[in-house]
């Protein structure tokens, strides 16, 4: 009997043989009940294995014990095949070795763990690729790409994982450990009998004991050490070893021959009710047994050669592993992998057509595909006229322009790939007169952001009724898309809905995602009745319900429909072959669950929350705790806050703890709300440790697709928590700042002599909580408004000047370091501004971060009445030189005063200083002109340049000028400098954040992922630049390399 709990017997035997990490906490099982998914299940528990033989142990015990056990990757699954009422082994975390990389035999050996864009990167400097590429591959792992049979846009090429699977190294149900691969079968008749020695070697073909070698393509030798990347290191327990080997006979044995009796038994069944697109992830992959497809992708051929078949299976032959792609942890869990590689093209030229809508495009698919692109992608008129629609996009594909003409605004992106890049444009030409043609890199990625921006936008819309994943990966032959469309678009209409269609239009395969409500009855059973009417269409264009996706809970109930009931007897032999007792991933593709069962919302779902004090209109479309409810359900769960590259999420990149990304948070904010978590008190001290390690760098709401705020909901969190639990002192500290520093500014001998003391660095460690290791500011000799008034005292009368300025000044600038705001404020004086410095000191930052939201809502209130007095038409520009504090006035006033006209229209006023001076000033032309005269006083000197997280975080500006950081590095290279922006996450200060004793060393680690090595890396002559005083502090502490604002390099160059 298959246990549905983890009892103490199993726990502490797993634990004592097991040197990964197990958790069966409830906060952990919420964390892993969902993927990207409309699903959720919670898991009995969680491990985390160290390395294959963790693997093997936690599949033994757990077998013993009957307890099912699920592999997973980054669950970003789409269909829910990485949830279920199982032990969760997540090989994300600490298998992520890349064991070996060969470019003779162009292989890789891998463990499942390994990131798609990490191994891309990996291969760069050997010219080569992993064929698969799909969209996901900045957080995808290769298991979870084997396990779903994932392609990606050049699957016209290279195919499916199945077909750039060599070999793998597993675990079978039992725990035993085998090699799968290539297995002779000529000369063994059914497949049954003894098997020697000779069956055990690198082809995979039986028992492979653990060994201190790993797997590779032959032995590993001394002369091997430069092409390894990491090494495989085994213990040693020969007792289970050859306990494993009598079981892994067995079991492997019983495998190999359901394998080729389905072969034998199966073959015409096979022929005649498979899919007839080679495009599917659908099912066990039991053709490649026969093998035999009804078709191949379009450019097999010209990659591999006109003799490669088509499945890759060598005649006489069948490959074990392959059955393992698209097998969802049904059958093996893989420890690692030997990989097909491709050369990777040196050159691509892109083609943009466009179409009156998506059929017309289908239509047009074969005609283009005669011209031997090596990718083709839909984009559909629903989303570039929503990104049309949005200024602050619009200006992002204005380049489209001269395409979309007459109506015609859906398009095909054609790529052609190849070494000669004249021929590529050729090709391109070729397409029609009409064509955009796309060179330059950064042209190319334009085309591509069209999408990007378009689905974000679909993503992030709020409300009820959403984008809603189910049958979303199908696939067709190529000739019959247009066809598809047009049906599949009258039965969405019969059921009063719609979908936008995109994807790999040259592989047939599209992507769609119909608007629906499913915390309605009538929502789940329009879902249920629109999937049942699509498998009948797909059955009849000899389609398939998932091109790349898998099945999961979606789309498994389906399989029979699809295929018939002879082919899932095929599919249960195998099943029960390889994994007698049922424990690998249950309920996946054989004995699935119907696909309206285990919805993460569903008529069922209630949720209730507080009032909150921010407005969460712009978030989830209403007011007051319906719109915070709506910001917390905001996150799909498709997990690109695990990418390791961008802003966000500092914490995951970090941890690798799903708990401390965008996520986790997200997923326990919600089952906080949704009433999962046995008392309120337990679910509020589950998230705030969740959220206790968020940086709030605001990287989620730039990167997210959803365009989830966890910093917006960590503020309003931290609110609510702290009514009724009792605050640190050192918030108030960090929080009223400027209270603090305005006390202590007039002694400021005293002052500094106690920050920098020993005994202020014991009572702060012991009192205060915080890091001994930091050093902390000191208070500048003269205060910044004093200075300011100085110099305009010196400078004489103001009046008459051409552009009156409002200058925002903060507490650290006023009291620590005020040089860049005099530079600012110099700079403005000199292009003859008349520089009016705000009354009211900051805008509430530190206040609103430590979730002091009441007070920051005074405090901004008071700071509006200030402005309103002084330009009651809201006419002045503010400019400051603290990110977070200028970027307080756009972001958060709006939310602190939603009722009032005067703040909400402060983010058209408000700039950072880089910003403000690229911008035209009343002559029309940009402000930086009038500075330079015409030379550039930089002079070349080199600038490695780091921007704070706020600045990384802006959108484009309806204005078509550069925001954020992209203009301070256009600033100063508008001045001559030659500068090199640090790519990075957070810093790691993040405010307050690291100056916290318990965050100290996170915060040094975030630093370390990028930011601090680059900076040690620089020459002595590179200037480092950052504009925000905490980046600067962490530099500083980090690299003990001097930091100077960016503003200060205007002022020293003139």
């Amino acid at each position: 009997m298959i246990l549905m709990s983890l009892n103490e017997d199993f726990l502490h035997h797993l634990k004592n043989n097991f040197h990964g990490e197990v958790r069966d906490d409830l906060a952990s099982r919420l964390l892993y009940s969902t993927d990207a998914s409309i699903y959720q299940i919670e898991p009995l528990g969680v491990a985390f294995p160290k390395d294959g033989d963790d693997v093997a142990a936690a599949v033994e015990i757990a077998a013993q014990y009957k307890v099912p056990i699920l592999p997973r990757g980054a669950g970003s699954s789409l269909a829910g095949q990485a949830i279920g009422a199982a032990l969760i082994l997540d090989l994300s975390r600490h298998m992520t070795r890349i064991l070996s990389i060969d470019p003779e035999s162009r292989t890789a050996v891998v463990e499942p763990g390994v990131v798609l864009a990490r191994l891309e990167k990996a291969l760069l400097p050997y010219g080569l690729q992993f064929g698969p590429d799909p969209a996901s591959m900045e957080r995808a792992t290769v298991g979870g790409s084997l396990g779903n049979n994932a392609t990606g846009a050049h699957s016209m090429l290279y195919g499916m994982a199945a077909d750039n699977l060599l070999e793998a190294d597993v675990v079978l149900a039992d725990g035993s450990v085998v090699r799968l691969g290539e297995v002779d079968i000529r000369d063994r008749g059914s497949g049954t009998g003894n098997w020697g020695e000779e069956d055990t070697g690198r082809q995979g073909d039986g028992y492979t004991r653990s060994s201190d070698q790993g797997l590779g393509i032959g032995d590993w030798g001394d002369e091997d050490a430069g092409r390894q990347v990491d090494r495989y290191t085994r213990k040693n327990n020969e007792e289970s070893s050859q306990r494993s080997q009598v079981g892994g006979r067995d079991l492997y044995q019983a495998f190999l021959q359901a394998s080729l009796d389905i072969r034998g038994d199966f073959g015409d069944e096979i022929r005649a009710r498979w899919p007839r697109t080679w495009r599917n992830a659908s099912g066990y992959a039991l053709n490649y047994l026969l093998p035999w497809s009804a078709s191949k992708p379009q450019g097999w051929e010209e990659v591999f050669g006109e003799e490669s078949p088509y499945p890759p299976v060598k005649e006489g032959t069948v490959n074990l592993a392959q059955l393992l792609a698209g097998s969802e942890g049904t059958l093996a869990i893989i420890r690692s992998a030997v990989l097909r590689l491709v050369p990777r093209a040196k050159r691509t030229v892109l083609g943009v057509l466009a179409f009156t809508d998506v059929q017309e495009a289908g239509d047009a698919l074969l005609e283009v595909l005669e011209h031997s692109p090596s990718a083709v992608e839909l984009v559909p008129q629903s989303l570039v006229d929503l990104a049309r629609s949005v200024p602050l996009y619009a200006s992002q594909i204005s380049f489209l322009e001269g395409v979309l003409t007459q109506g015609r605004t859906t398009l095909l992106v054609v790529e052609f790939a190849g070494e000669d890049e004249k021929q590529l444009v050729g090709q391109a030409k070729a397409l029609g007169k009409d064509v955009l043609i796309a060179e330059s890199s950064s042209a190319q990625k334009q085309v591509w952001a069209v999408r990007k921006i378009g689905m974000g936008l679909v993503m992030s819309r709020p409300g009820p009724v959403r984008a809603t994943a189910f049958l979303e990966d199908i696939s067709v032959p190529a000739d019959r898309l247009g066809e598809f469309v047009r049906e599949m678009e009258c039965i969405l209409q019969e059921h009063k809905t719609h979908a936008d269609f995109y994807g790999h239009a040259s592989a047939g395969c599209l992507h769609m995602r119909p608007m629906m409500n499913l915390k309605t009855a009538s929502g789940v059973a329009q879902m249920r009745s629109v999937a049942a009417e699509t498998v009948e269409l797909l059955k009849r264009l000899g389609g398939t319900v998932s091109g790349e996706h898998g099945d999961g809970i979606a789309r498994g109930e389906w399989l029979e429909k699809l295929y018939g009931q002879e082919i899932i007897r095929a599919f249960r032999k195998l099943k029960e072959a390889a994994d007698p007792d049922g424990v690998l991933n249950p309920g996946k593709i054989v004995d699935p669950p119907r696909m309206d069962q285990h919805l993460r919302y569903g008529e069922g779902y209630r949720a209730s929350g507080w009032v909150p004090v921010l407005d969460f209109r712009r978030d989830g479309g209403v007011s007051g705790e319906n719109g915070l409810l709506e910001a917390i359900e905001h996150c799909n769960g498709a997990g690109v806050c695990r990418k390791a590259d961008g802003v966000m999420c500092p914490s995951f990149q970090a941890t690798q703890d799903e708990m401390h990304s965008t996520r986790g948070r997200a997923n326990l904010l919600r089952a906080m709300i949704s009433g999962k978590f046995p008392t309120q008190a337990a679910a509020q001290d589950s998230v705030r440790e969740a959220l206790d390690l968020c940086l709030a760098c605001k990287g989620c709401k730039a990167e997210c697709p959803s365009a989830v705020d966890m910093a917006k909901l960590k503020y309003e969190f931290f609110h609510h928590y702290y009514q009724t639990h009792s605050r640190k002192l050192r918030d108030y500290l960090f929080g009223y700042i400027d209270i603090a520093a305005r006390f202590g500014a007039p002694f400021r001998p005293i002052s500094n002599a106690i920050l920098t003391g020993k005994l202020f660095s014991w009572l702060g460690d012991r009192i205060l909580g915080l890091a001994p290791e930091r050093n902390f500011p000191q208070f500048s000799r003269v205060q910044l408004s004093k200075r300011i008034s100085r110099m305009q005292k010196q400078d004489g009368a103001r009046n008459g000047r051409s552009e009156r300025v409002f200058f925002l000044n903060d507490a650290f600038s006023e009291y620590f370091h005020p040089e860049a705001g005099e530079a600012a404020v110099r700079i403005l004086e000199k292009l003859g501004g008349q520089v009016i410095v705000l009354p009211v000191l900051s805008a509430g930052r530190t206040l609103i971060s430590k979730g002091f939201l009441e007070a920051g809502k005074r405090h901004a209130e008071k700071l509006v009445k200030a402005l309103e007095t002084l330009d009651p038409e809201g006419k002045i520009l503010i400019v400051g030189v603290e990110p977070s504090e200028i970027y307080t006035l756009i972001d958060e006033y709006p939310d602190l005063l939603p009722e009032n006209n005067y703040a909400s229209r402060l983010k058209e006023r408000a700039w950072m200083i880089d910003e403000f001076l690229l911008r035209p000033g009343t002559d029309g032309n940009p402000r930086i002109q009038a500075l330079l005269n015409g030379t550039l006083p930089g002079n070349g000197k080199q600038v490695l340049l780091h921007g704070h997280c706020y600045q990384k975080s802006r959108g484009p500006a309806m204005d078509g000028y550069p925001t954020g950081a992209a203009a301070t590095a256009g600033l100063l290279k508008a001045v001559g400098y030659e500068v090199e922006t640090i790519e990075s996450t957070c810093c790691g200060m993040a405010g307050a954040f690291g100056y916290e004793k318990e965050h100290y060393s996170l915060s040094m680690q975030v630093g370390e992922l990028g930011l601090l090595p680059q900076v040690r890396a620089a020459g002595k002559g590179v200037i480092v630049a950052a504009a925000g005083v905490s980046c600067k502090a962490q530099i500083e502490d980090g690299t003990g390399r001097g930091v100077v604002h960016p503003i200060e390099l205007l002022l020293r160059s003139q």
